[in-house]
């Protein structure tokens, strides 16, 4: 059963690609006023800091009521109450700035699976007067984190990384900020991203994998219609939503060993969306592999994936190569499936950590012991904290 739950666990992760706030102390998210378009206009730069824990000062909210429904247009809300572990603290928006604000968790998959992303818009915006902000929050959403020090959490968190550059901040123990952002724009999971126009208002929020980089190139360009940005947004978490609904179902079916059941609610939130819902290809190729062990279907999948809605989508064909290459009985594995899986993702991103542990593990399950051993010495170079144990350990057998 133990099995079956972590099952279930991955599944859901990958089907919904979110973290919800489990917590006596959620509010009622605010019901936000129509959208407005923003005005565009040109940023300016920040320099960047070495790691601090700092509280910034008092700012004013531009409004009395400090959780006030937001929407596009709107004033953004203060970071005011914010302990700021790393990078200048931010006392107020300035005006020709351009802000990232990233609302996420030390606890939360999808929020750590982002950062590399974050990471690359903070180096490659930096010139342009874009600054991006990691604003934890609900570190204290679980009964099990009573007496946790979360600002050392945190701290200790982002020193551990090495793709992990830009400002970081923690929202404080009392959820005033979450509620201040988070619940006045009517967002209940994490991560979420707000973006901050010159002027300091809300251009854009939504999940960060719902366009972000297009959204913040628009703004720079001042081509951003925020109105119709937000409608798609919206539109996309309706289908999250959506997803969510399905969570209860495919957990009983994988604690009940009902496979095909199981694999029946993936493919609905596949078809809901198959880009915003990728992982979840991971999810079936996994239930395939390891829970119903039908190695002819999972082949299929695989080939089919090459065809189709993934074929062009590095990470989904990695991860879906690993399964193959190393869950369920080694004696059956379909190597020449997944060296195909594994060899389309390489030929799209060479240099991801990750896609080069699916190419090496394709050429060690080969007989190609050689190249599995170059590609494998140059992952371990590349890898980050997410993947560094596991390529290590890849490498280490490989010798």
């Amino acid at each position: 059963m133990r099995h079956a739950i972590q099952l279930w666990s991955v599944s859901l992760l990958f089907a919904a690609g979110v973290c919800a706030q489990y917590s006596n102390k959620d509010v009622t998210p605010a019901v936000a006023k129509p959208a407005a378009q923003p005005a565009q206009t040109q940023p300016q730069t920040q320099p960047a800091e070495q790691p601090q824990v700092v509280e910034a000062p008092p700012q004013t909210d531009p409004s009395p009521d400090a959780f006030r429904p937001i929407t596009v247009g709107d004033a953004a809300p203060t970071l005011t109450g914010a302990k700021w572990i790393q990078g200048e603290p931010i006392t107020k928006f300035e005006e020709g700035t351009i802000y990232v604000v990233d609302f996420w968790a030390t606890w939360c998959g999808p929020c750590i699976a982002f950062i590399p992303e974050l990471n690359a818009i903070h180096n490659d915006y930096q010139s342009k007067n874009v600054r991006v902000i990691g604003m934890s929050i609900w570190e204290n959403a679980r009964n099990s984190d009573a007496g946790v020090d979360f600002v050392k959490r945190v701290t200790d968190f982002a020193k551990s990384r090495r793709d992990m550059n830009y400002t970081i901040a923690y929202g404080g123990d009392d959820g005033v900020i979450s509620q201040r952002w988070m619940n006045a724009a009517g967002r209940v999971s994490i991560p979420t991203v707000f973006l901050i126009d010159g002027k300091g208002r809300v251009a854009w929020f939504g999940h960060p994998r719902m366009g972000l980089k297009d959204k913040l190139d628009e703004l720079l360009a001042g081509k951003l219609d925020g109105a119709t940005a937000q409608a798609e947004s919206q539109a996309r978490e309706d289908l999250r939503r959506r997803a969510f609904k399905l969570a209860t179902p495919l957990q009983k079916a994988i604690e009940s060993k009902k496979w095909d059941e199981a694999i029946g609610y993936l493919d609905e939130i596949i078809e809901l969306d198959s880009q915003m819902f990728a992982p979840s290809a991971v999810a079936k190729m996994r239930l395939l592999v390891t829970g119903k062990q039908d190695l002819q279907a999972a082949s299929d999948f695989a080939l089919n994936s090459l065809e189709g809605a993934f074929k062009d989508d590095h990470r989904t064909l990695a991860n879906m190569a690993l399964v193959m290459l190393t869950q369920g009985d080694a004696a059956t594995r379909n190597v020449e499936a997944a060296d195909k899986l594994a060899s389309r993702a390489f030929e799209l991103a060479p240099e991801q950590p990750r896609v080069m542990l699916a190419m090496a593990e394709a050429h060690w399950a080969g007989g190609r012991q050689d190249e599995a051993r170059a590609i494998i010495t140059k992952a371990v170079g590349a890898a980050t904290t997410d993947d560094r144990a596991e390529i290590a350990a890849a490498a280490e057998r490989m010798k």
